[in-house]
């Protein structure tokens, strides 16, 4: 008598599962062999089945984070404080590398909520005037590269300049240009009388008219302080044909 597919089923999901309980130290070995073996077969399986189920497991985990949100929360916070300076370590770096994700974001939800905003940082202001003047001015004298930074990005936002650069881009633009003056070739250096003034190629607001320049690290050179004072707003070819004169 022939049997059915589901008795025929059944019948070797039994077998097996005896098989299992008599010999389980063999079937542990023969699973640890085929792990040791096919590594990369197991990885491909696996990103299958998780690709297959990821809603699944989606819904189960919303649904138990709903069910044991304060116990969550509170485990959260405990091992924030046992482990400070490693989550403070890790979100640092985690910042960096996501950091124009993060201030994109930043930015969105400032200008979406700018009023809240600047009421938010009056009030942390005035809760201590005094610390928060004495930590602007902590700020300002420990990063001054920055300062310059920011206050040459204001400038070109009021002039309605697009793109922008970072501290990183102008030490790059720096070795690029071998520490020279890219006019006139004297040796720049990065701090003290002989700094490199930072000069836009195509100018912000050109002396005669024309195009304005953008912000972006591609129209920065570097100059010398008489050089960046002689070109001005000037664009780079009129400032060229007045030095050859």
């Amino acid at each position: 008598m022939s049997l059915s597919r589901e008795e025929k089923r059944k019948r070797s999901a039994e077998s097996q599962a005896r098989y299992r309980a008599k010999y389980p130290e063999r079937i542990k070995a023969a699973k640890a062999r085929y792990r040791a073996e096919y590594p990369e077969k197991l990885k491909v399986s696996r990103a299958k089945t998780t690709a297959k189920r990821a809603e699944h497991y989606r819904q189960v985990a919303a649904k138990y984070r709903a069910e044991h949100r304060a116990q969550l929360n509170e485990h959260a916070r405990q091992y924030r404080l046992d482990h400070l300076e490693e989550c403070h370590a890790r979100n640092l770096d985690h910042y960096y590398k996501n950091k124009e994700t993060y201030d994109e974001r930043s930015r969105q939800w400032f200008d979406a909520n700018r009023e809240r905003s600047n009421k938010l940082c009056r009030n942390n202001y005035w809760k201590d005037p005094e610390k928060r003047r004495a930590d602007s001015l902590k700020y300002s004298k420990d990063h001054p590269e920055q300062i310059k930074l920011n206050l040459s990005r204001r400038r070109a936002r009021k002039k309605g300049a697009t793109g922008k650069h970072t501290i990183q881009d102008i030490i790059d633009l720096y070795e690029k240009q071998a520490g020279m003056c890219a006019a006139c070739g004297v040796p720049l250096q990065r701090s003290g009388k002989q700094k490199y003034q930072i000069d836009h190629i195509v100018p912000l607001s050109p002396r005669n008219g024309g195009k304005s320049g953008s912000h972006d690290i591609s129209n920065i050179q570097l100059l010398c302080r008489s050089c960046n004072s002689s070109k001005s707003n000037l664009s780079q070819e009129e400032w060229l044909k007045r030095r050859l004169r």
